[in-house]
Formats: C-alpha cells, structure tokens, sequence
C-alpha cells in the first residue's frame, strides 16, 4: 500500500505565508514605505468646533460631544460623533418624530471607509465608504483639505474644505 506524501504545508500555512505576503493594507506599505502608522487605535472626541474663533463659531455636535474614532493598523476607520444633548425619542421606539429625526441627523454622524497613510505614517486620504450623511458616500478626502495632527495620545482632526468654515475635532487616545 502506497502512503501519500507528506510535504509538510498545509492550506493554513500557505494562506499565512500569502498573506503575510501581502501585508497591511494601507497606502504606504503597498508602496514598500515604512509601515509605520501615527493614526492606528482608539481617539475619543473631546471638542468639535466649527470657524473656531471667527465671527460664526459654533458646535456641530453640542459643549459636550462624545465619539470616537478607530483606525485599524490595515487601513480602516470607523467614526461616530454625537451631541450628548439629543433627546431620547418620546415613543421609544427606533424611528421618532420629525423634530426628533432632525435632531438626530444635525447634530450626530457616523461613517467608515479605508484611509491610507504617506512614508512617515501620517494621514494621506480616505474614501468613506458609507455615511449617516448620504452624501458624502464614496467621497474621497485627502491632505491638504483634511488632516490629522497627532501630538503624542492627543490628536487633531482639520477639515478645510472650500466654501465651509474650517471645522477642528479634537482627540485623546483611548487607552
């Protein structure tokens, strides 16, 4: 009776090594840069502030936004913002009444998409792949009218798109 051969490789290994291969999916590494990443983690919201300083300041998201943001080390992000203030929906139920849907989507966001990162591991673009705000669905963001300012666990989101005010979300690390 002949026994098969045994070479040692099983399927498991070979998709390990073929993904080891391929890598982490952000820009820089598919480029064969650094595949250091500054944003990879958890940040947690702690001020949102549209025009700060100018004549028309306000807060998209109340005195006291909560939210968070993950980057994931392949190049994924998911973000949701919120004002605390919202009020719950009356019926309890998931849909409320018009006041309260308007309530919900000015003063609320939530999206995710991919993003990738330049050589030095700083934030380079994103696609948003989907979005509580429609519109923005499979828009592409990239420097200089987005960025992200990283200072050690605190890191800083600028949106500086023509036609809006400037708008800055502020970052902690989550631990």
């Amino acid at each position: 009776m002949r026994r098969p051969v045994r070479t040692g490789v099983t399927v498991s290994a070979l998709l390990a090594l073929v993904a080891g291969l391929a890598g982490p999916a952000t820009g820089a590494a598919r480029e064969g840069k650094p595949s250091r990443n500054e944003l990879a983690g958890t940040w947690r919201m702690v001020s949102a502030v549209s025009d700060p300083g100018g004549p028309a300041e306000r807060r998209p998201y109340g005195d006291n936004p909560d939210g968070m943001v993950t980057f994931s080390e392949n190049g994924t992000f998911v973000e949701v913002f919120q004002d605390t203030t919202i009020p719950r929906f009356a019926s309890g139920e998931r849909v409320g009444t018009p006041e309260e849907n308007a309530a919900v989507v000015g003063r609320s966001l939530g999206q995710f998409g991919t993003y990738e990162v330049d050589r030095r591991g700083e934030y380079s673009s994103n696609v948003i792949i989907g979005s509580t705000w429609p519109n923005r669905n499979g828009q592409r963001w990239q420097t200089p009218v987005l960025r992200f300012i990283r200072a050690g666990d605190q890191l800083t989101e600028v949106l500086e798109a023509p036609g809006v005010p400037r708008l800055e979300i502020r970052f902690v690390r989550v631990p």
